[in-house]
């Protein structure tokens, strides 16, 4: 079996453990009933995901990676797919992650000092709805 294989990282604010518990959030937010860990280490966790929803069989394989960088985390992402599909929107799941950290960060009371508008419309997710940015979700769902 030939694997396809995509890699990006990125600098996010927060710990390790916040930025895990992130990618936790993310991945019950946008495929609750098809994703499951298969391997968790401390700085290192790989998800698989059923892209069909009819089948529990894993399509494509997330592994995440944290590195401590100061009162960040650098983040690396490595997607591997078995079918080639279209080119994966890697960025585009950092930015819902960064939109969470920051929802987060908003919760603690230090929306006013983020200069983030109100999150009044944003969903259960702390990010804007599908409807508002749907470029923004090309991933699997």
């Amino acid at each position: 079996m030939t694997m396809h294989s995509y890699q990006a990282s990125r600098l996010l604010p927060g710990s390790p453990e916040s930025v895990r518990s992130a990618v936790d959030a993310l991945s019950a937010f946008l495929a609750p009933r098809r994703t499951r860990l298969v391997a968790d280490e401390n700085l290192r966790r790989t998800v698989a995901v059923a892209v069909d929803s009819l089948s529990e069989e894993a399509d494509i394989w997330l592994t995440w990676e944290f590195e401590p960088h100061g009162a960040q985390t650098n983040v690396h992402l490595g997607l591997d797919e078995t079918e080639p599909g279209p080119d994966p929107d890697l960025e585009g799941l950092f930015d819902l992650l960064a939109d969470h950290l920051q929802a987060a960060t908003d919760s603690l009371g230090y929306g006013i000092l983020s200069g983030r508008p109100d999150s009044s419309s944003d969903d259960d997710f702390g990010s804007p709805s599908r409807s508002e940015h749907p470029s923004r979700y090309a991933g699997p769902t």
